[in-house]
């Protein structure tokens, strides 16, 4: 469920800020599989005709029509809680886009700052390497 982002060998890739995001990202997505599966327990729930034990709905009498009364109580609690989630996994689904939004804006800023970086310091370091290299010194082979 993404954890393996949280490995030390993978860790090293990611700045303070995109780690940040990483986490966060992280964390929506567990929450968004713990929604789709209370969603799918639901709808089983309520396609096996069973009552799910969050759902404590009690009626005085033991008559045909209480139980009907206690039957349909019991299904549109179900249908309240599958529309709740349905609107709950919408929300997470937004949040999951807009987090994906600003971390890849982030991402190609960081990425535009690098390779502007890396040009600098070629320009900076050639000269040094063309020296070292007039000098017999071959073991440095690239700048960073």
């Amino acid at each position: 469920m993404g954890l393996e982002l949280f490995r030390p060998s993978n860790i090293s890739r990611y700045t303070a800020s995109e780690m940040i995001h990483v986490c966060i990202h992280v964390f929506i997505k567990r929450k968004l599989y713990r929604t789709n599966a209370a969603i799918w327990y639901n709808n089983t729930c309520r396609h096996k005709h069973l009552t799910p034990t969050y759902v404590n709905i009690h009626t005085k009498g033991k008559n045909p029509q209480n139980q009907k009364t206690l039957r349909t109580a019991n299904q549109y609690r179900i249908n309240q809680e599958i529309k709740f989630l349905y609107t709950k996994k919408t929300k997470l689904n937004e949040q999951l886009y807009k987090l994906h939004l600003t971390s890849s804006w982030t991402f190609l800023l960081t990425l535009n700052h690098d390779a502007q970086n890396h040009e600098f310091k070629k320009k900076k370091f050639s000269f040094l390497f063309l020296c070292l290299s007039k000098r017999g010194c071959s073991s440095i082979r690239h700048v960073c």
